[in-house]
């Protein structure tokens, strides 16, 4: 079993991805944060529901958890650089 097939990856990207022809830009402060929790929120809830990690990523609750994450760490830099 590959890799791949082991760990899926994250359910959505954030940032653009590439496929070898162009350099994207680098992963904002807010991409980063919201990526890092994202992965302990994803294992977290896939433990406390008692789904296999992959399956979890694969599903629907995966999506679900980072556009949770997402929102939380959108909301926490707006109050940080004081946008609304």
């Amino acid at each position: 079993m590959g890799k791949q097939e082991r760990d899926p990856g994250l359910p959505i990207k954030w940032h653009p991805v590439s496929n070898g022809e162009f350099v994207p830009p680098p992963a904002s402060r807010l991409v980063r944060e919201a990526t890092r929790q994202s992965r302990r929120a994803l294992d977290e809830n896939a433990r406390r529901t008692g789904v296999d990690r992959r399956q979890f990523l694969l599903s629907a609750c995966g999506s679900a958890t980072m556009l949770a994450v997402l929102a939380a760490c959108s909301k926490d830099e707006a109050a940080r650089t004081g946008d609304r």
